[in-house]
């Protein structure tokens, strides 16, 4: 019985010893520890600035001032025809212009840009506000790439509840009496028009195919001159028109299938600025979250 209290009571004097000799070690473990928080707390701070800095275009708005004493906040507000244009996460709706006291717009650091290449209703450079805008008022069926749907008219649940992620849309369409398929490319986070393509499906058939490619040839050579070069390969032929050195234009001709492209290099170039700043945002947020496991 003695041996056994005795073991207890070297039990707790031990566990009192090793508290003992413990606590320094985790003195300084736990001021590493915050150490680690207020580092880890600074690169957070740091990643956000960043963040901020290279994608103005998604943390700016345009604020409205009604005469009645409102006010309201859109990503983007301008006139037409008469009316004001307010546009929210892809929607739009119309102010009269009579209600309006003031419109304020807020500085964007990303430049206006005018557009190097224009196909109907459609201008590089526009953002995903004014192409949404577009789309409706024209009721334009354009759908987020991806979704299959049969709408033949413009539906939101397809295009603008995906402003903010989306980086390419399309719709189906019939052009010189033949059906197509017009595809819309964005920039990756300000979301701008940078390449437009339109495929002509079923080329296969004789008949479709009759006389097409001297027609659009022709019609392209007409306003942008002769193709540049015209380039045959095994299973495919195309030609390319650069008209200035801020556009070129393909006609790629593949057995079943006509693909005409429009490049903006201006807002290529700026796509791939982008990604670069968003894979090093990227990289920085995973480092942060998991260089302590190493």
């Amino acid at each position: 019985m003695r041996q056994e209290v005795e073991f207890e009571s070297g039990g707790w004097f031990g566990a009192y010893a090793l508290i003992i000799l413990i606590q320094p070690f985790s003195y300084r473990l736990a001021k590493q520890h915050i150490l680690n928080m207020k580092f880890t707390f600074k690169i957070i701070l740091y990643i956000l600035f960043i963040t901020s800095i290279l994608v103005p275009g998604l943390s700016f708005s345009d604020v409205v001032f009604l005469k009645n004493g409102r006010q309201l906040t859109a990503n983007k507000i301008w006139q037409q025809n008469g009316k004001v244009v307010c546009s929210i996460d892809g929607s739009t709706f119309f102010l009269d212009s009579e209600d309006v006291l003031k419109i304020k717009h807020t500085k964007n650091k990303t430049k206006k840009h005018n557009g190097n290449f224009s196909f109907d209703i459609w201008k590089s450079g526009m953002d995903i506000e004014e192409i949404l805008f577009t789309a409706k008022r024209h009721d334009i069926p354009l759908h987020r790439n991806g979704l299959i749907s049969a709408n033949k008219k413009f539906n939101p649940n397809v295009s603008s509840k995906y402003a903010k992620t989306a980086t390419r849309y399309y719709y189906k369409t019939k052009l010189l009496g033949r059906h197509a398929t017009v595809n819309l490319y964005l920039t990756d986070l300000n979301k701008r028009l940078k390449m437009l393509s339109i495929t002509w499906h079923n080329m296969k058939n004789k008949e479709n195919s009759a006389g097409f490619e001297e027609e659009i040839t022709e019609m392209l050579s007409a306003k942008y001159g002769k193709p540049k070069s015209n380039i045959p390969k095994i299973f495919e032929r195309t030609k390319k028109w650069v008209p200035s050195p801020k556009m070129i234009i393909e006609l790629k001709m593949f057995p079943s299938s006509y693909v005409l492209t429009y490049w903006d290099i201006a807002m290529v170039q700026l796509d791939k600025k982008e990604k670069r700043q968003k894979n090093k945002i990227r990289k920085q947020q995973y480092q942060l979250i998991d260089t302590s496991k190493f």
